[in-house]
């Protein structure tokens, strides 16, 4: 039981700091990239530099990917950091918007926007679905997410369909 509460919390802590890692404060990044650094170990057991959050980011990734695969923590941690697949709110927004911006001015951290951290995410989470034949706790998580998410993706679909065919969504 304390092995398995162990792993648990190790997840829990890998995706807390992936999470810090892309907070609007700078101060908070550079204090989640020390942290990231330390947990962060080579190949042949010597700890890593300190590393930019960028770099950190990608190493707790693998890290989450390498050592707690199987867990299912770990599923739950990667779709924690995917955007919702409800359109309807954007959708609005672009409706109820004259100018449309992507990007705030400010925004000083590049992974707060979730296209890119989905972007990021694609190749870990492709990754873990390849495990999927081996694991079937893996197996019937990515089997449950899909499931549960397909009807909110269909949902938007038709909408996206309803508003190019109205000429109210313009690319």
């Amino acid at each position: 039981a304390t092995a398995r509460f162990g792993l648990c919390f190790s997840c829990r802590l890998i995706n807390t700091g992936l999470y810090l890692l892309q907070d609007e404060d700078q101060q908070v990044r550079t204090e989640a990239a020390r942290f990231g650094s330390m947990v962060t170990f080579t190949k042949d057991g010597q700890p890593c530099f300190e590393m930019q959050a960028n770099q950190v980011l990608l190493s707790l990734l693998d890290l989450l990917l390498e050592e707690f695969w199987d867990r299912p923590d770990s599923l739950e941690a990667l779709l924690s950091h995917l955007p919702p697949p409800d359109l309807d709110a954007v959708l609005r927004d672009t409706q109820d918007t004259q100018s449309l911006s992507l990007y705030e001015q400010d925004e000083p951290n590049v992974f707060a926007e979730p296209a890119v951290m989905s972007q990021v995410l694609l190749p870990y989470l492709l990754r873990l679905a390849d495990r999927a034949r081996t694991s079937a706790c893996v197996r019937e998580q990515l089997s449950r997410w899909a499931t549960d998410s397909t009807a909110q993706i269909m949902t938007s679909f038709h909408r996206c369909q309803e508003l190019l065919t109205a000429g109210t969504l313009i690319f």
